[in-house]
């Protein structure tokens, strides 16, 4: 949905919208984002069942597969499709249609698109963060957490308390103990945790000030105008069934 409203403003904050092909799938050799990531992804999925409509899901290989099939020929349908869209740009059509087909349009891209036609700026980002999700949790898995440290930071978090979720970020990098140690060993620390704090705390300040600049993710949604278009997206016979898959894979990660 930020996806959406963030690049369908006027004027738009990237150019690459301007050049894409947003149901373009294959890359160059004729292979697609789906058949190196999705196969990862189901099998993360494995554990985890979603309730579409009145009916509790897992999603197979095979299922997953049709799915994708289903959001590529949606986004063809939309792009391009006739006589009054055939010269528009991928950009053109986010203004041009109704806000559903638009967010349609952009969601389709974030699933299934290669990134090909805007040399790889964006494209297929919801599919490549699932396989991130499953790839890291099966490291941490099989090596323990000795030998890999993973954090997870929600979008959600970070705009709701910005200083704490970067302290939270540079905790990870740092080590939240690294000044004990640093005493004991008589060493400097890397960053000492004031000047931590003082730069989370710049990172809060710059993003509250990009909040007031027009290029920001609300494009003056309301939170219920907002939640009812993903209750769209979550009901869409096309985008629901892999997006709400997808949706539980992060917010497990995320109470990890």
């Amino acid at each position: 949905l930020s996806n959406y409203l963030y690049h369908s403003q006027d004027p738009t904050p990237e150019n690459w919208v301007h050049e894409d092909d947003p149901c373009r799938e294959l890359y160059e050799d004729g292979a697609s984002l789906g058949s190196h990531v999705l196969m990862t992804v189901v099998s993360g999925l494995q554990n985890h069942s979603v309730v579409l409509g009145d009916t509790t899901k897992a999603m197979s290989l095979d299922t997953a597969q049709q799915n994708l099939f289903n959001i590529t020929n949606m986004c063809h349908s939309l792009y391009q499709s006739n006589q009054s869209t055939k010269n528009k740009t991928f950009y053109e059509h986010l203004q041009y249609f109704s806000e559903w087909d638009g967010l349609r349009l952009a969601s389709a891209q974030m699933i299934v698109s290669s990134g090909v036609a805007n040399n790889h700026l964006a494209g297929g980002d919801m599919l490549r963060m699932a396989n991130n999700v499953v790839r890291f949790t099966k490291l941490l898995e099989e090596k323990g957490d000795k030998d890999v440290q993973l954090l997870t930071l929600s979008m959600d978090d970070f705009i709701s308390d910005t200083a704490r979720n970067t302290m939270k970020f540079l905790d990870f990098i740092f080590g939240e103990d690294s000044n004990d140690q640093s005493v004991e060993n008589n060493v400097s620390p890397i960053m000492p945790r004031n000047v931590r704090w003082e730069a989370s705390k710049q990172e809060e300040y710059k993003f509250l000030a990009k909040q007031n600049d027009a290029h920001v993710t609300t494009k003056g949604k309301s939170r219920v105008e907002k939640q009812e278009l993903k209750e769209k997206l979550r009901r869409s016979p096309e985008l629901g069934p892999i997006l709400s898959h997808i949706e539980v894979l992060v917010n497990h990660a995320l109470m990890a």
